[in-house]
């Protein structure tokens, strides 16, 4: 019963979430949107021991859901699962072509407006990731990486 069991979660989660045994992108850090963008000219999120070895791997991997614009994004650390989310409002193309945008603002009592906008982002294959915050309508802050 236990294997029956086993089997219908491998098919159900092969169908619904594009493959049990999707490929693991490797983390970057960019200095830029644009280059998150394109996943060029950002670097290697690796960090290294005293004698050299890696140390640290970063890898980011997604399942996707079409029929229902959902997208899962599941982050290894070593190749262990350190963290796990599904991201908001998304509109998906395919496996390797979809977007995610949420914003928030709030105001402080000092009356500062704060705003933040996160865009996560596959095209053709490869992922970036950004966040813009704002405060009092001026760019505070940017991060952005991306996997490929």
């Amino acid at each position: 019963m236990r294997k029956l069991f086993f089997i219908l979660l491998l098919v159900i989660s092969s169908n619904s979430f594009g493959g049990l045994f999707d490929n693991r992108l490797q983390t970057y850090t960019c200095n830029s949107v644009e280059q998150s963008q394109s996943c060029s000219g950002c670097v290697k999120i690796d960090f290294k021991k005293s004698n050299g070895d890696s140390d640290l791997k970063l890898e980011n991997e997604f399942k996707i859901d079409k029929s229902t614009n959902t997208v899962i994004q599941i982050t290894y650390k070593n190749g262990v699962v350190i963290f796990s989310s599904s991201l908001l409002g998304c509109k998906v193309v395919d496996n390797k072509n979809w977007i995610c945008e949420d914003s928030d603002s709030y105001t402080d009592l000092n009356r500062d407006h704060y705003s933040s906008t996160s865009t996560n982002k596959m095209i053709n294959g490869i992922f970036s990731h950004s966040l813009v915050t704002l405060v009092n309508g001026k760019e505070k802050s940017v991060s952005s990486e991306c996997s490929k």
